[in-house]
């Protein structure tokens, strides 16, 4: 006789059934971002557009890859492999020449404002990837965007006209997106939560051991505010760090105790780590290093708490950038919530 379900395979179930609905028919998950914000941006560009909504749909591909990587954690599920077969059929749907991709989509009236970005183009090859699906080799041109300290900028702006100028007219620097067409970004367009998704990506290799490098001396010099350029908060850049270590770059493991400290630094009395997102982004970050504590299992509770009865969690901005952060979805809060519980779960039965 089957056992029923406990109250975390209840409350995940539930949390999919939420995402099944609001994928959109493409396969996108949504982005959704402040009327303001949105508003503000399409002045800047010259664009006419009545938003009637508080928060305005926003289409970017990077939600999406996001949200298929936590769902790879439950990826045997007849129902999640479905919903990560329509998120695939969108990725590639919004994929470029040479392996490319941009965050704002086709559909979206800025798609062609901004040029391919790394965190894009690393994030959504990754999950491409893993699902064992074929695409142009773009290892090449990630590659050819780096400094002379071997880090990796954000923008691919590599051998072009733009590249050479931007350098000139900044003193080195290079440009990014803000409110008036292009600006500065701060760190010459180096982001440390960038270069851990390219370290996801590309593997501990030849050519990235100087990025592992700087990205275990962020940890252990403690610059990770100065060093995030588009998420707002440590517990992003830790994140993303953390899955590049689960997936396979070792060397990071020279930061674990000191990150590990990190993280439960941040928990509150409540046993959040300050919401439901970054709740959800702490309890993944040390289960991928492995910790095991009852201190996960008070930030677990916490979760289980704030869940919605739609099965969802609230929309909470993840990054923005310039911007701070503004944009993110409750499908993203859900998703991050879902690969909390389910590693989770799943560590418990190991133990077991």
């Amino acid at each position: 006789m089957q056992s029923p379900p406990t109250e975390l395979e209840i409350s995940i179930s539930k949390a999919i059934n939420f995402l099944e609905q609001n994928q959109l028919d493409d396969g996108e998950f949504p982005t959704v971002l402040p009327k303001e914000m949105l508003k503000l941006t399409y002045q800047n560009f010259g664009i006419n557009d009545e938003l009637t909504e508080n928060l305005v749909f926003d289409s970017s591909p990077f939600v999406t890859s996001l949200i298929l990587y936590s769902l790879s954690f439950l990826r045997h599920e007849d129902k999640v492999k479905d919903l990560i077969n329509k998120g695939l059929s969108f990725l590639l749907s919004q994929m470029e020449k040479g392996g490319l991709w941009r965050y704002w989509s086709s559909k979206n009236k800025l798609h062609m404002t901004i040029p391919p970005d790394l965190d894009d183009i690393c994030c959504i090859s990754y999950v491409v990837k893993m699902n064992n699906i074929a695409f142009p080799n773009n290892t090449k041109i990630i590659l050819e965007n780096r400094n002379d300290r071997g880090l990796f900028y954000t923008w691919l702006l590599n051998n072009s006209p733009r590249r050479l100028i931007s350098s000139i007219l900044t003193w080195g620097k290079s440009f990014a997106h803000v409110d008036k067409i292009w600006n500065l970004t701060n760190k010459d367009d180096i982001c440390c939560a960038v270069n851990a998704n390219v370290a996801l990506y590309l593997g501990e290799i030849p050519q990235t051991q100087k990025l592992i490098t700087y990205l275990t001396g962020i940890v252990i010099n403690d610059t990770e505010d100065k060093d995030i350029s588009f998420y707002n908060h440590k517990l992003g850049f830790y994140y993303m760090l953390s899955r590049a270590y689960f997936n396979g770059v070792t060397s990071l493991r020279f930061v674990k105790v000191s990150l590990v400290n990190k993280v439960l630094n941040l928990q509150k009395s409540d046993g959040s780590f300050g919401d439901e997102l970054l709740t959800g982004l702490a309890i993944s970050t040390l289960l991928n290093f492995n910790y095991q504590s009852p201190r996960l299992d008070t930030a677990v509770d916490y979760l289980l708490k704030t869940q919605q009865v739609d099965g969802s969690w609230q929309f909470i901005p993840f990054y923005g950038g310039y911007y701070k952060a503004i944009f993110g979805s409750a499908a993203l809060s859900t998703a991050f919530a879902i690969e909390a519980l389910t590693r989770y779960f799943l560590s418990q039965k190991i133990q077991i």
